[in-house]
């Protein structure tokens, strides 16, 4: 970036302030993120916050959960539980669906999400990107039971 002078323009830090309200989803709000809430997307449809995040249950595993809030209320989720499970054994994602990411292309919704399968150790866990699509942002199906970009 630069000035009206041609020149750089100085560095300027946004002094963020914590909620005091935080968190404002903690785990338990039901048996499917019992164990945590966590890498949370959002969009705002309305006079609402719809909250795309990874809940994950008493047995370690995560999937992406949906919670939405009224917009003037960002302490007030309710939450609608998974969007779709993990996949069968032996899949890229058969434990883990996390860090969901959502856009609307080409007329659909298109929610890419990390999986993780059980075969290998610490990141080598982490086996690709998945794909799942929606009409309504509530009913979504996996574009397929292999990840659109490999992580092997």
């Amino acid at each position: 970036m630069t000035n009206r002078d041609g020149q750089p323009a100085p560095f300027q830090v946004h002094h963020w302030q914590r909620d005091a309200r935080n968190p404002i989803l903690p785990p338990g709000g039901g048996d499917f993120d019992v164990a945590c809430c966590m890498n949370p997307f959002v969009l705002r449809r309305g006079d609402e916050y719809w909250m795309f995040y990874a809940g994950g249950d008493a047995n370690d595993v995560r999937r992406i959960c949906l919670a939405i809030a009224p917009v003037d209320d960002v302490t007030a989720w309710r939450r609608l539980g998974p969007l779709f499970d993990v996949g069968a054994p032996g899949a890229f994602d058969e434990s883990w669906c996390v860090l969901p990411c959502v856009h609307f292309i080409g007329g659909r919704w298109h929610l890419y999400y990390t999986g993780r399968g059980e075969f290998g150790g610490g990141l080598q866990r982490f086996r690709g990107i998945g794909l799942a699509v929606s009409d309504d942002l509530r009913h979504w199906t996996k574009y397929s039971d292999e990840p659109i970009l490999r992580g092997e």
